[in-house]
């Protein structure tokens, strides 16, 4: 038996190992939302040789809100509802806090024809029109993005959330889809693009 003064690994266990999968890495979960039902699932897309099997991690079924302040702040009395998720939103899952990082096409134009707070690209631009009247807030989002390079709307998101615009990453992304609306043709979307058409407004 091993004692704290000599490590197991002196024993042979282990030694020369090189683990392929860190189980305390940040797992990836597909989060579905079903609006008649106001019910959430959770899927678990599986990870070959990773000891992870994946699949169904959460049937179909309402989550109760949580009283934690750093998680997600529910409008509605009990449970999560579709105004509770966006991009950069933690929703508590059995006693863990699950982040969403993105979503796709068809859940960001559901979001915006429905009128969801955060995919509001009129509020969104112009609530980054003036945490732009920051000169510091302007150097620190041209140090975190290229100004002339290609640019994505996770990469926009991302930035404007972590900058101390008051913005969240789904409001960056509703930013970066009303700038790409009106660039001409496949011409991308560049962070010189995005600042000249807020503040050019």
């Amino acid at each position: 038996m091993a004692t704290p003064e000599s490590p197991i690994d002196e024993y042979g266990c282990g030694n020369g190992c090189e683990w392929r999968w860190d189980k305390r890495r940040a797992r990836r979960f597909v989060v579905s939302y079903h609006v008649a039902e106001e019910s959430v699932a959770v899927f678990e897309p599986p990870r070959p040789n990773s000891g992870v099997l994946g699949g169904k991690w959460l049937e179909k079924t309402r989550l109760v809100r949580s009283s934690s302040p750093s998680q997600v702040v529910a409008k509605s009395q009990g449970h999560i509802i579709e105004r509770d998720l966006w991009v950069g939103a933690r929703i508590p899952v059995l006693g863990r806090e699950l982040v969403l990082l993105r979503a796709d096409e068809f859940t960001l134009a559901h979001m915006e024809r429905g009128g969801h707070e955060h995919a509001d690209p009129g509020r969104a631009v112009a609530q980054l029109r003036a945490a732009l009247q920051d000169p510091a807030v302007v150097r620190r989002l041209r140090a975190a993005l290229p100004l002339h390079d290609p640019l994505t709307a996770e990469a926009l998101g991302t930035a404007v959330a972590s900058e101390s615009t008051g913005l969240s990453a789904h409001q960056g992304i509703a930013v970066f889809r009303h700038v790409r609306a009106r660039v001409p043709g496949d011409a991308p979307v560049t962070t010189a693009c995005v600042l000249e058409s807020v503040l050019m407004q």
